[in-house]
């Protein structure tokens, strides 16, 4: 299965799986790329969005984990930006 591209259903569910416990969103445009929304834990609010993925690099297990960790890695670096900006009254 490692060779074998998968179908846009599995493949959005593998990467939905692979970012649990965080809800997300993963859409396939008419184009052929990806966009992947993550989850607010709570509020659901879209905190992160990442576009432009081509779903042709995701063909195995450990290239969509390393997505699922990449995604994770930066909203944490976008989160822990936002926390040092100063609040806006």
């Amino acid at each position: 299965m490692e060779d074998e591209m998968l179908s846009h259903p599995e493949l959005r569910h593998l990467i939905e799986l692979a970012l649990l416990p965080r809800a997300s969103n993963c859409d396939i445009h008419h184009d052929g790329s990806m966009s992947i929304q993550l989850l607010a834990p709570i509020t659901c609010a879209v905190e992160l969005t990442v576009v432009g993925i081509d779903p042709a690099t995701l063909a195995s297990n450990r290239a969509i984990t390393r997505l699922a960790v990449e995604i994770e890695e930066e909203a944490k670096a976008s989160l822990a930006a936002c926390s040092k900006m100063p609040c806006h009254a």
